[in-house]
Order: structure tokens, then C-alpha cells, then sequence
């Protein structure tokens, strides 16, 4: 994959990862644990979680490129 491909799906990540974000914002919790009670809650934090590693990953990718290209640089 070329960085401008993975750049923009990191973009369109970051965009769902807000999206996601905002769904559970402002969830109904349990007022004597403070714990979300609707399962749903958590398979969006889940959802989110997954989106999260997905686009650290391909950060990585960027990263690795990045340093690979700057290695090849005469200094």
C-alpha cells in the first residue's frame, strides 16, 4: 500500500472513531457504581477499541515508511 492510501483511511478511522465516541457520550450510567448499564454501551466501546488499534497500526506503517525513507537520505 502507498502512505497516501493509508493516510487516508487513518483519516476515515479518526472520523468514525469520533462518531463512535459521541454515541455513548452521554450513556445513563448506574448512579451507585457508575457503570453504564446498557449492553450496547459496551459493544461500542468495543467497536471503538478495534477502530483505534486498527489506525495505530497503520500509523505504524507511516512511521516505519517515514524512517525507512529517512535512512536512505545521505546525511
Amino acid at each position: 500500500m502507498d502512505t497516501t492510501t493509508v493516510l487516508a483511511i487513518i483519516k476515515m478511522l479518526d472520523s468514525h472513531i469520533r462518531v463512535i465516541a459521541e454515541e455513548y457520550k452521554d450513556v445513563d450510567t448506574d448512579p451507585d457504581q457508575n457503570i453504564p448499564m446498557d449492553p450496547s454501551y459496551w459493544i461500542t466501546v468495543g467497536k471503538e477499541m478495534a477502530l483505534t488499534d486498527l489506525r495505530d497500526h497503520l500509523q505504524g506503517f507511516i512511521e516505519a515508511q517515514v524512517n525507512a525513507a529517512e535512512n536512505q537520505t545521505a546525511e
